[in-house]
């Protein structure tokens, strides 16, 4: 995999505002095919004084008193140390939000260098498409469905992210970032990212947003969506890269199960409240022509066909053919339970 991660972040617990919350049930099914080709685009305590100095927690000790211990150990000696109860082994996340990300100015968008490249647009590299830029300035941004998705506006089907944030409430979309070996929630460059499948619905509260702390079950087939082969957590966010990441959803009665390369996952750890970080890929327009095919979309196929060759900006397979378009989705987290033993029944599957 080419390319180092390159998180782009907000501010704790901001959100877009293209963010939306669904405040009730989504009604009109009419554009749940231009969703489904849409979603194919796409953990010290402080220092005491001296004063207030407290026993030392990394330490748990044994104390003796005047009634105990052998005779030749004075009162309140210390006779054994042991270590303190190890770390969780991992900390979990449910995904609790997802939107669509855009170019805000044009030319700048959210997201990743996901091929390794700056390309300007005119010098042989990122075929030929020019990149964006992050909104804190960081060079080689590859989001090209930010720039489609003017088009589907302009089309009148403006409430897309409403559609698949209402997968998200409804269980159609419940995805859980796993991250394993964490020492350090600030820095830390030994971490593995674990993306799974839940199964069930979510728990949302009377806001209609989904509940922190909560306990979900893992699908019985194909649970482990992606395992990453390098992650990090630099300045309290966690980054991984995936080279492949599998991304399904069911929206209303098309099930879409992406297969995505190039993956990129990244969120701020935290545990008091909701973040909101991005998950992004390549798609490639082979595979997006193949859910069309699943959809009612009338003569769509034709045009996303016909466009191909402008909407793809990245070559996938390494054959010089630009295949694939790149997208980012905006995706809020909450901290949460995995149910008791069934991450660890996955063992096997996560050590291949």
């Amino acid at each position: 995999m080419t390319g180092d991660p390159i998180p782009t972040r907000r501010r704790a617990g901001a959100t877009s505002a293209r963010t939306r919350h669904v405040q009730g049930t989504a009604t009109a099914l009419q554009p749940r095919a231009a969703l489904a080709v849409l979603m194919a685009l796409v953990v010290g305590w402080p220092a005491c004084s001296a004063e207030t100095a407290t026993p030392d927690p990394s330490v748990v000790a044994d104390v003796v008193t005047e009634d105990q211990g052998p005779a030749d150990t004075p009162p309140g000696a210390y006779l054994e140390v042991s270590p303190a109860p190890p770390r969780p082994a991992h900390a979990t996340y449910l995904v609790s939000e997802m939107a669509f990300t855009f170019e805000e100015p044009e030319g700048v968008a959210p997201g990743f260098d996901l091929d390794g490249a700056v390309s300007m647009g005119n010098d042989g590299t990122g075929c030929e498409v020019e990149d964006q830029t992050a909104p804190d300035g960081t060079p080689g941004i590859d989001n090209q469905l930010a720039r489609f998705m003017p088009f589907i506006e302009a089309a009148g089907i403006n409430q897309l992210e409403e559609y698949l944030q209402f997968a998200v409430l409804e269980g159609g979309i419940m995805m859980l970032a796993v991250v394993e070996g964490l020492d350090d929630p600030v820095n830390d460059d030994d971490v593995r990212l674990i993306i799974v499948r839940g199964t069930g619905r979510p728990l949302v509260d009377l806001g209609n947003r989904v509940e922190a702390w909560q306990t979900i079950g893992l699908a019985e087939e194909d649970p482990v969506l992606g395992i990453s082969t390098q992650a990090a957590v630099i300045d309290g966010v966690v980054v991984g890269q995936f080279d492949s990441l599998r991304l399904p959803a069911l929206l209303f009665d098309v099930f879409v199960d992406l297969h995505l390369t190039f993956g990129r996952f990244s969120f701020p750890i935290a545990f008091d409240d909701a973040r909101s970080g991005f998950g992004s890929g390549a798609v490639t327009l082979t595979q997006i022509l193949e859910i069309i095919d699943k959809t009612p979309s009338g003569n769509l196929g034709d045009v996303i066909a016909s466009l191909g060759p402008s909407l793809a900006d990245l070559d996938v397979d390494g054959d010089t053919e630009c295949d694939a378009l790149s997208a980012v989705l905006e995706v809020g987290v909450v901290p949460a339970f995995i149910a008791e033993g069934q991450l660890e029944a996955l063992a096997p599957l996560l050590s291949e």
